[in-house]
């Protein structure tokens, strides 16, 4: 295992997986999907089938989706599909039930954050929030840069949530029962910093946001 290779992981956990199904005209027969990631960018895209080639030596096919607004990064080898199963990757639906592999807890720690950093490249959105304070009756408009990560998974969250603190990023955590998601916000600009240096991003929108917003 190396940083690309967990990278990776961390990405199909987040934004991939793999798939088996029936043949519509031949039910005996299954055919086998590994999805990389889906991302609306391009360019993002790109750059994780050229990582892949690279880690694992496939090839790999970018299609858009026909009604979804992104592209796919798959494989439809079979064998393909039994490598990443054996990764540890969930088959089929995996929003809740998704948490790291059982040999998450033996990796050192730079493979841990390359593997949390791709989930973050494919779940985590960066925000510039506002908000109106009253000040000696005067209302004085604030904002702030926060790196937001939602997912459905408690266990997921949870195992992000412990690597997080042991790097030194503070963070709040949030469960929102309507909507059955778990958040986690990085907001002030130590944690911010410090997540940039320590995780970062691969994904260039994402990367390009969290630069500019930290420094206005």
């Amino acid at each position: 295992m190396n940083c690309g290779k967990a990278y990776l992981i961390g990405l199909m956990l987040a934004d991939g997986g793999i798939y088996s199904y029936r043949d519509k005209n031949y039910p005996k027969t299954y055919h086998r999907q590994v999805d990389f990631v889906a991302d609306k960018s391009l360019d993002f895209v790109s750059i994780i089938s050229k990582l892949v080639k690279q880690e694992f030596n496939i090839s790999t096919k970018i299609k858009k989706h026909s009604s979804a607004n992104c592209y796919y990064v798959s494989n439809y080898e079979k064998n393909i599909f039994f490598k990443f199963a054996r990764f540890g990757i969930p088959k089929g639906e995996k929003t809740h039930k998704i948490t790291f592999p059982f040999y998450f807890k033996g990796l050192s720690l730079e493979l841990k954050l390359a593997m949390i950093k791709g989930i973050f490249d494919g779940e985590a959105t960066i925000i510039m929030r506002k908000e109106n304070h009253k000040l000696k009756g005067k209302i004085k408009s604030y904002q702030y840069p926060i790196i937001e990560l939602k997912m459905s998974s408690p266990k997921i969250i949870e195992q992000i949530a412990e690597t997080l603190k042991e790097i030194g990023i503070s963070f709040n955590k949030y469960f929102y029962f309507n909507k059955k998601r778990f958040e986690i916000h990085i907001r002030d600009r130590f944690s911010l910093e410090n997540f940039k240096q320590k995780i970062g991003f691969l994904h260039p929108i994402k990367k390009e946001k969290l630069e500019v917003y930290c420094y206005k």
